[in-house]
């Protein structure tokens, strides 16, 4: 078997005319790291010995074991379209140099995959799709300083547009030539494109978004846009970011991710009779999102930045409660989504993180609402909460951290998350934390430096 996929791993190196073969992980915060061979050195020992690297230098081992090896995910090959030289990319999951080359448990694809496979043995379901919504900003010219003497960032832009901006159409949108040549990009890479326009942000802010799809595919599209949108905006000599909040008053940018529950071909989620058009199953899956609100925030909003934009105003999704209506909830039910295309929208998180990270942990979180029967109304999720009752997300990343290192047993059932880089998480973001914190603030200086 392993002779015949590599046969295809030849033919596909032959039919792209490829000097190169790109393997391209993830580490665990989320950031795409690649290694590059020579096609004519490619053999099979690529698939029975994979390519080693340091895991340490990823943050998934201790340093004194360190040794892991990636093995690419053939499914996943396209011509880089970046690269001068032809060449061949490929994701890649981490597995260890042991016998039979065992998946590596902190590998995030594979973590993502065990949530999946744990959906599937509940009896829930047999399929969960996500649909995720892609939100970002087109700088012309961004200038970041940060030394022992300075702290600043200038950001300039060609629209200059203060007020919302919502669905701008030309001449005051600039950018929707990017979006199209972006969007045709994503559809060459696999991803089906639901559409795309200008966001509120009338600084450039953008949207792509996506049609619902397998959680596989959905982690291993965030990766790609991230990677395949900022090398298009620096071919325009154009500066791209998913930061949350880089604009202060403005709007900031979001990783909406749209879930649904499928067994055969029905819909889980649906149900004509219920609250919203949703089934008994849909309520307690979102009870149990919201349950562990807090706790999934130090995963799916992974940055100090992501909590300027989870702040009050601004249609940010502070609140852990749901409904049809209200974009302050965490969780919104689409109203133009009824019968088999009913599904719910988890509004709170961005894409600091790592994506497979977050997916699996949203599914874990549902599993648990669903197997526990969580009522939404019951527990104060409900639209119709008094506003001083609501709960609310952390509007901090230490507290974030915090929630998630005191309930994060859901993730670890069944050996989904390991325990280990649960820990790793915590300490590489607890770092990152004190790294912000520490250094004197730009605004601070205008406020006390004169007092």
């Amino acid at each position: 078997m392993k002779n015949q996929v590599f046969s295809w791993l030849e033919q596909l190196i032959e039919r792209h005319k490829a000097q190169f073969v790109d393997l391209g992980l993830v580490d665990l915060s989320g950031r795409l790291r690649r290694v590059t061979l020579p096609a004519s050195a490619v053999d099979a020992s690529i698939l029975t010995e994979g390519v080693g690297f340091d895991g340490s230098s990823y943050g998934f081992e201790r340093v004194e074991a360190s040794d892991m090896v990636m093995v690419p995910d053939l499914s996943t090959g396209h011509r880089d379209p970046f690269r001068s030289e032809p060449t061949l990319s490929f994701l890649a999951s981490a597995h260890d140099p042991t016998e039979g080359l065992p998946q590596s448990d902190q590998d995030s694809r594979g973590i993502l995959a065990r949530a999946v496979a744990w959906l599937r043995a509940s009896g829930i379901a047999d399929e969960i799709l996500f649909a995720p919504e892609y939100e970002f900003y087109i700088f012309d010219q961004v200038e970041i300083e940060s030394t022992t003497t300075s702290a600043g960032y200038r950001v300039r832009d060609a629209e200059g547009n203060d007020g919302k901006a919502y669905h701008l159409s030309s001449p005051w949108d600039l950018h929707a030539g990017f979006r199209d040549e972006a969007v045709n990009l994503l559809v060459q890479f696999g991803m089906d494109v639901r559409y795309h326009h200008h966001e509120v942000g009338g600084h450039g802010q953008q949207e792509i978004e996506s049609n619902l799809e397998p959680a596989a595919k959905a982690g291993d599209h965030a990766v790609l846009v991230r990677y395949l949108l900022k090398n298009l905006a620096q071919r325009h000599g154009l500066q791209l970011t998913f930061m949350p909040k880089p604009l202060f008053q403005q709007a900031g940018n979001g990783w909406h991710v749209h879930q649904q529950l499928r067994q055969g071909n029905v819909n889980v989620f649906a149900d004509p009779a219920g609250y919203a058009g949703l089934s008994k199953t849909a309520l307690s899956w979102i009870a149990g999102i919201l349950t562990h609100g807090q706790a999934l925030a130090g995963l799916t909003n992974a940055s100090t930045n992501s909590y300027r934009r989870l702040t009050r105003g601004f249609e940010a999704p502070v609140s852990l409660i749901f409904g049809p209506a209200d974009r302050t909830a965490a969780i919104r039910i689409p109203r133009w989504a009824r019968g088999d295309a009913t599904r719910i929208e988890y509004r709170a998180g961005d894409l600091t993180g790592n994506p497979y990270l977050s997916l699996a942990a949203l599914i874990m979180a549902g599993i648990e609402g669903v197997e526990q029967g969580l009522d939404p109304f019951k527990l104060g999720f409900g639209p119709e909460v008094p506003r001083d009752k609501i709960k609310t997300l952390p509007f901090s990343l230490w507290a974030a951290l915090n929630a998630l290192e005191a309930d994060h047993g859901f993730l670890t059932r069944s050996g989904v998350f390991p325990e280990a880089l649960i820990a790793n998480w915590l300490k590489t973001k607890r770092a990152e934390n004190e790294d912000v914190e520490r250094r004197p603030h730009p605004r601070e200086f205008a406020i006390y430096f004169d007092l």
